[in-house]
């Protein structure tokens, strides 16, 4: 496409306009890659702020593989699901601001600790054949006695097929390591 100029003006401001676009390319902007560190005490990845950004994203391999977007310069790592993870973590940039390079994986371990002792279940409830009860942090899964038969369990509830008297329920909550203390429920 052809532009013709009649005047003098017209032409000079052509002129200007393709040394403009000449001249004042686009240049995008690349934020800066944060840099993370471990916090122990906090159990948490952290980094400085970087200027201009909107927020970071963090990718997980592992477990259930998963991207979060936040704003804060933190992640708590006890999110993590037991299991081995990879995480990296890059800054969001807006428009013209192109997001920065991923940082290097961070590998870690999560694994129920030894010394953590499981809470006993609480509220027991048996209401239409179905026994359940509060999840327990860090159990994983449950023994059920039901009147002296034993049922395991990997959910806080289990269905049971039972006939109409007098139920002795006990359940506690099972790792690795430790079990908790028996809670009984008569019905």
């Amino acid at each position: 496409m052809f532009l013709v100029c009649t005047n003098m003006a017209c032409f000079i401001l052509l002129i200007g306009i393709l040394i403009f676009i000449k001249y004042n390319k686009y240049v995008p902007i690349r934020l800066s890659t944060p840099n993370v560190y471990y916090d122990v005490e906090k159990t948490t990845l952290e980094w400085m702020p970087i200027n201009k950004a909107i927020g970071y994203q963090i990718y997980i391999e592992g477990g259930d593989t998963q991207s979060h977007f936040i704003y804060d310069c933190s992640f708590d790592l006890l999110n993590l699901s037991l299991g081995t993870h990879n995480l990296k973590v890059r800054a969001l940039g807006l428009s013209v601001i192109n997001d920065s390079s991923w940082t290097k994986n961070y590998k870690f371990k999560v694994e129920l600790n030894a010394n953590v002792k499981l809470d006993k279940p609480v509220n027991l409830d048996f209401n239409d054949n179905i026994l359940s009860w509060d999840s327990v942090p860090n159990a994983e899964g449950y023994e059920i006695s039901a009147n002296d038969t034993i049922l395991f369990s990997v959910d806080n509830f289990v269905k049971l097929d039972v006939q109409a008297g007098i139920y002795d329920f006990k359940v506690k909550a099972l790792s690795k390591f430790h079990d908790s203390k028996v809670v009984t429920l008569q019905e």
